[in-house]
């Protein structure tokens, strides 16, 4: 071969390296996220994350939905095969981060003082404490999911009766008031007197809306929520309130026993408009939007001892892996989701309540189910954390649910159930006599 087809062949032979190289450069990362959702909520996430991708070119996402539960994950997480970015419930938060599984985000944070800002002025500081675990932030919110009253506005106005105040601080909005109101909107029939219409029923878990009940009324869970250290249910204004909640099916018949609800879904009840009033969560909207019930929300009612109703700081949160092989782009995808611009696009979906102040408005505008959307949000503010507990789920296999569930269905009375629960609480997770 001739000095100058040969200096040809390699001037080729580079090149080809070169625009081989320059390809390869432009693959985009790839990031696993994993998500539980239902099949709206999924979709949304979808269209976020097609955004993220268009003014993030170099990053390709993978969503994926959660088949499994806490113990799938925490499979995962032993065997090293966790996703990028994963979504995070605030009642199993603490076994993970007990773990070390994610990334400290103070580290993408800290050097960024735009979005640092933002998450100080912006999102419910609340849920950003949430996800605090020994001064790192693990994870940060990314909706809010507290509960409220849903009513059937048919079945109120049937009844005679006003629609329930739109305020938190309405202390009109009390446990009589609210007993009057499943009183008048429960039916029955036929000689035997048969229920064809509750008042109120549990749509939600009921051993959990016992303890907002609990706190509405001015009680105490823990002796801190986000750092507990003795569990305190076994005071006047808790026990008040356990009891108080299982009489609604027990005594004044105003409600589902708990047979009743294991052969007819609570929430099917208020879907069938068989419901007059209901705790649950904005996750509800797309089924019951989907019916013929004609329905809004309220407040949680006051207790005798309380200064208003309480819902419950309920959010999930997004992490990144400690695994991850792509930290930056990772955090590039959590700063989106977590920030304005992912939450406007989850605001204005409707279906999301957004974490931050900025998207309410968005929110709002764009939820077309409720007249009073704004509660979903505003609920925040009268609410307080789920317990952030390293054993939570020994201690609601062992106590939480077996203890309460006896009260549920008249087989003990609150002030027992209650006393067992701290006393197994404070020696098996405490370690305290």
């Amino acid at each position: 071969m001739s000095t100058r087809r040969l200096l040809i062949a390699v001037c080729i032979l580079v090149a080809s390296m070169v625009i081989g190289g320059m390809a390869l450069a432009q693959e985009p990362v790839v990031l696993r996220m994993v998500v539980g959702a239902n099949a709206e909520e999924f979709e949304t996430r979808k269209r976020a994350i097609e955004e993220f991708e268009r003014l993030n070119p170099d990053i390709k996402v993978e969503l994926e939905l959660l088949l499994g539960g806490t113990a799938e994950r925490l499979t995962n997480l032993a065997a090293g095969t966790s996703p990028d970015v994963g979504m995070e419930w605030e009642l199993d938060f603490a076994q993970f981060a007990a773990k070390d599984a994610y990334l400290d985000l103070n580290q993408f944070i800290d050097r960024d003082p735009d979005f640092a800002e933002y998450l100080s002025q912006q999102v419910l500081t609340p849920l950003v404490k949430t996800f605090e675990w020994d001064g790192k932030q693990y994870v940060l919110p990314e909706q809010n999911a507290a509960v409220v009253m849903f009513y059937n506005k048919d079945l109120v106005a049937e009844a005679g009766l006003s629609e329930p105040p739109d305020d938190w601080s309405d202390t009109s909005w009390n446990w009589s008031t609210f007993l009057d109101y499943a009183q008048k909107m429960t039916r029955t029939s036929g000689a035997d007197q048969n229920v064809t219409h509750y008042g109120y029923g549990d749509m939600w878990w009921t051993q959990l809306s016992m303890m907002l009940w609990g706190w509405s009324n001015g009680g105490q869970w823990f002796d801190n929520q986000l750092n507990p250290t003795r569990s305190t249910m076994n005071n006047p204004n808790m026990v008040e309130a356990i009891q108080f909640y299982a009489d609604l099916w027990l005594e004044y018949r105003v409600a589902p026993t708990w047979p009743e609800r294991v052969q007819f879904d609570t929430p099917a009840r208020f879907a069938e408009g068989q419901l007059g009033m209901g705790i649950g969560g904005h996750w509800f909207v797309p089924w019951f939007t989907s019916t013929s019930v004609d329905f809004d929300v309220a407040p949680l009612p006051v207790g005798p001892n309380g200064k208003t109703g309480m819902s419950d700081l309920g959010t999930t949160g997004l992490g990144i892996f400690r695994t991850t092989r792509h930290p930056e782009e990772a955090w590039r995808l959590v700063k989106f989701l977590t920030g304005h611009e992912g939450q406007t696009v989850y605001a204005e979906s409707g279906l999301f309540v957004p974490v931050t102040r900025s998207a309410v408005e968005a929110f709002v505008d764009s939820e077309p189910h409720t007249e009073r959307a704004w509660l979903f949000f505003s609920a925040s503010e009268y609410a307080n954390n789920l317990p952030v507990l390293v054993d939570w789920g020994s201690y609601v296999a062992n106590a939480f649910n077996p203890m309460i569930h006896d009260v549920m269905e008249g087989r003990q009375p609150a002030v027992n159930a209650a006393m067992r629960v701290d006393e197994w609480t404070n020696a098996a997770i405490f370690q305290i006599d």
